[in-house]
């Protein structure tokens, strides 16, 4: 049972995210659209928590790479054209973005904020993978002394048929 509560607790965590700066850097993009030049150097499509904010940056990141205008436009269109709209709740979503964006100038904080959050998520994430190894190899240690237990017991001939293998059972107990 005790095993259990930390898988428990950590599929009840809520990760770090921060998802009105998520927004707010979505909608200085879509008013400036320059601020791409350095926002794409410090935040990533992973970067974002809300998985429709993920695909509305990669659209976002798509059109920037081609050089293209990125405007609601050109954002709704890709995001169309990626089978995308509807599921980040359609053009209106994306209108919304640039409307409620409390200053576009400060784009470049926003990005720092949402890539703060990811960088702690990842953080968090190689903690738990951590655990995860220590607890293999815990495990794998305990292995290895059986095994070693083993091997030194058929090295003595402790396995005789005679005594009923009583030493072989002594050998595996952990």
């Amino acid at each position: 049972m005790a095993d259990n509560a930390p898988v428990l607790s950590k599929a009840l965590r809520t990760p770090p995210h921060n998802i009105d700066a998520e927004r707010a850097l979505l909608g200085a993009i879509l008013l400036k659209p320059e601020l791409m030049h350095d926002v794409s150097v410090i935040v990533y499509p992973e970067s974002f928590y809300a998985d429709k904010h993920r695909a509305i940056y990669k659209a976002i990141m798509e059109i920037f790479t081609k050089g293209d205008p990125i405007d609601l436009l050109s954002v709704t269109t890709r995001l169309k054209i990626n089978s995308q709209l509807e599921r980040i709740g359609g053009a209106s979503y994306i209108a919304e973005l640039s409307e409620t964006v409390p200053a576009a100038g400060n784009g470049n904080y926003y990005a720092e904020l949402v890539q703060s959050r990811a960088v702690l998520r990842g953080l968090i994430e190689a903690a738990d993978d951590i655990a995860e190894l220590e607890e293999t190899l815990i495990a794998s240690d305990m292995g290895a002394a059986a095994a070693a237990r083993i091997s030194a017991a058929l090295a003595d001939q402790r396995f005789s048929k005679e005594n009923g293998g009583t030493e072989a059972r002594e050998a595996l107990a952990v």
